[in-house]
């Protein structure tokens, strides 16, 4: 699970998969359903644009280096304008790094899919309103100019800040799964998810292949770039497991109470399906960690670069505590989770929730982790926070 897939899984490639002892495959709501070949066409396809993986990785550095270089060297000459409204060379540069980054996400063509059409327009007309406030606030300085030049390029350095991580670690996930993909295509079995009933958001079809994650086609039409799709190994339900009763004095019911509850002890796949779940939290709060340091070292370096307290208080400073704060509190949240989920391991129960008129031989309609109150199914189906990655 965590961040994919498990690769020593035993399957077979052929008919539908609808082994109950296995693990089971979704992603997001769609179960895997059944495998076919992968097609010549589409192989070729695939490994063209596997080819210039490695090229797009060094056009989009190159890219980045130059911009950044370029201010870096020209800061002097640029003067007033990088002083009024960047912060000086060290702004300047953020600034052309930020730009590089919008401009590598929505500009440059590139074979790992990235953005919704809505997120590069408003990226694109951040930088449009951002140069000419700018040249505005240098040629009429006003604390209202610099005001608007400085809030639009903190816009474009926030945005382009994330535009450019979100960029990397694209290009990042598809090399990391390049030879997992060349496995695939040597492989040429293609995998199919789709909606078992009722309405999914989203597509209700994916086909897509099996190591690497790489999706081929939505809803029958071709998927554009090397997009990924995460897929989750999923415990199979005990609906009929034994139940025993809760501890004493943990929760009291009414003897007239609809339900039942009850406890089970989980199994030894539900075993394995948590403790991904607790080492995929931690290693997702590595971003957030990053982007606190990276806030951090900013400030620290203008601090140093100028030593003026007002550039602790600025609006440029403000924005970086923002994205400081942001990277903190996905941090905490992401490790509180994990710690639960490991107090959860630890107990090795689940808590059970079944009509009280069935009997002791009742299915479960709900099924809840103890400890972090999540629930683990609903109606014998994996809750939704199993199948999705957050």
């Amino acid at each position: 699970m965590g961040s994919g897939v498990r690769h020593g899984s035993s399957r077979t490639h052929g008919g539908p998969v609808d082994d109950p002892v296995a693990s089971q495959r979704y992603v997001g709501n769609l179960r895997e359903q059944s495998t076919r070949p992968l097609r010549a066409d589409e192989q070729a396809r695939l490994r063209r644009r596997e080819a210039v993986l490695g090229t797009e990785a060094i056009r989009a550095f190159a890219l980045l280096a130059v911009a950044t270089a370029a201010l870096a060297v020209l800061g002097d000459a640029l003067t007033p304008l990088p002083s009024l409204v960047l912060g000086g060379r060290a702004g300047a540069v953020l600034a052309a790094a930020a730009v590089a980054g919008i401009v590598d996400a929505t500009l440059v063509p590139r074979a790992v899919p990235l953005l919704r059409p809505w997120v590069r327009t408003v990226a694109l007309g951040t930088v449009a309103l951002a140069i000419p406030a700018a040249v505005l606030a240098a040629l009429l300085p006003s604390p209202t100019t610099l005001l608007l030049a400085r809030s639009s390029w903190l816009m474009v350095v926030l945005l382009g800040a994330g535009l450019g991580a979100v960029s990397i670690a694209a290009r990042v996930r598809v090399l990391a799964r390049r030879s997992l993909l060349r496995r695939d295509l040597d492989a040429g079995v293609v995998h199919r998810f789709a909606a078992a009933s009722g309405t999914v958001d989203g597509p209700r079809e994916l086909e897509l292949l099996p190591r690497s994650g790489v999706v081929l086609s939505r809803d029958g039409r071709v998927a554009r770039g090397l997009g990924l799709a995460q897929i989750a190994e999923v415990a199979p339900a005990q609906p009929h497991a034994f139940r025993t009763a809760l501890p004493r004095g943990l929760m009291r019911v009414h003897d007239d109470a609809r339900v039942s509850l009850q406890r089970r002890s989980l199994s030894p796949g539900e075993h394995l399906e948590i403790d991904a779940h607790i080492a995929r939290l931690r290693r997702a709060a590595r971003p957030a960690l990053a982007a606190v340091a990276a806030a951090t070292g900013v400030l620290v370096a203008r601090l140093v670069a100028d030593p003026d307290w007002h550039n602790l208080v600025d609006p440029v400073a403000l924005g970086w505590y923002a994205l400081a704060g942001l990277g903190a509190l996905g941090l905490f949240r992401r490790l509180g989770a994990a710690r639960k989920l490991s107090s959860d391991l630890a107990l090795r129960w689940v808590v059970t929730v079944a009509d009280s008129k069935a009997g002791p031989a009742g299915v479960p309609r709900l099924e809840v982790l103890p400890v972090s109150h999540l629930a683990w199914t609903e109606d014998q189906a994996p809750a939704a926070w199993r199948l999705h990655r957050t």
